[in-house]
């Protein structure tokens, strides 16, 4: 895992958290999934146009030519929980933005189980701390030869995280 700074400008984040706190506030196409303690948003239009400009960036950083998957934006309060899973075969890459941390000195760390391979399980422990609300962007690659679905159904996408997970991993 690497940390990049400056990944997306200030003036640009600063916009985003705006966007961000206004579209939770107005429910703009979030879900709340009361299994996991978030609400999310898939392929939101702003972040669709953020996704576009970080294509570069991904393929300068993953070495390969990229095509876009999807995007997924969501917001953790402090019942948020990452139970142990596999990202779908759609979000073989990913560039994870953090765009809020009411709480930034309280990490709520990310676990990863094996650092060799592209896809790995990976969770968080525990969840935010009272009050903390943390808001993740998280910008989805495939290599540019992927064959597979990169889309879930319109009516059902918002509400389904793009992760597999289960009890056994």
């Amino acid at each position: 895992m690497v940390r990049i700074e400056k990944m997306i400008p200030d003036d640009l984040l600063a916009s985003l958290r705006i966007y961000l706190k206004a579209a939770k506030v107005s429910h703009g196409g979030f879900c709340y999934q009361k299994a996991f303690g978030r609400i999310a948003v898939h392929d939101d239009l702003l972040m669709v146009m953020v996704h576009k400009r970080l294509l570069p960036v991904a393929e300068m950083m993953f070495w390969i030519p990229l095509r876009r998957s999807n995007c997924y934006t969501v917001i953790y309060g402090e019942k948020g929980v990452l139970p142990k899973h596999l990202d779908k075969l759609k979000c073989e890459f990913s560039l994870d933005v953090c765009i809020n941390d009411t709480a930034p000195e309280t990490l709520w760390k990310l676990y990863v189980e094996d650092a060799e391979y592209i896809k790995q399980v990976h969770w968080r422990e525990g969840s935010p701390k009272p009050g903390q609300e943390i808001t993740m962007a998280f910008f989805y690659f495939v290599d540019e030869s992927f064959t597979g679905g990169l889309r879930d159904e319109p009516q059902l996408s918002a509400c389904l995280p793009d992760l597999i997970y289960t009890s056994t991993l």
